[in-house]
């Protein structure tokens, strides 16, 4: 059993290790899902690392109104690529932490 995050919706499973088939063809395409997915959950990874370390606020989310966290978080990735594309220097933020992303390799 996947100890990850549940299928919904907005989230998806790897293949796991019982979802067996005879078929080689089959059996390489769930092998090369599963790494490509694990990527891609890695680049999120650092990229919610890196946000992390510009905006203080999600290292403690206050409330647990769900809609009101997806609203913050998307809000703040605007603001973060807005930065980014006008080359702004995220340590003039105030309330920066570069700790938050040290283990974060530039993306």
């Amino acid at each position: 059993m996947y100890v990850g995050y549940p299928l919904t919706k907005y989230t998806i499973q790897p293949f796991n290790d019982y979802d067996l088939t005879n078929n080689v063809q089959e059996a390489r395409f769930r092998h090369h899902f599963n790494c490509h997915l694990s990527s891609l959950c890695i680049f999120v990874k650092h990229a919610f690392g890196r946000i992390k370390g510009c905006f203080s606020i999600l290292r403690c989310m206050p409330g647990n109104d769900i809609n009101i966290i997806y609203k913050t978080v998307e809000a703040l990735m605007i603001i973060h690529n807005i930065v980014e594309c006008f080359n702004d220097n995220p340590t003039d933020i105030e309330g920066y932490n570069r700790e938050e992303e040290d283990d974060v390799d530039e993306i």
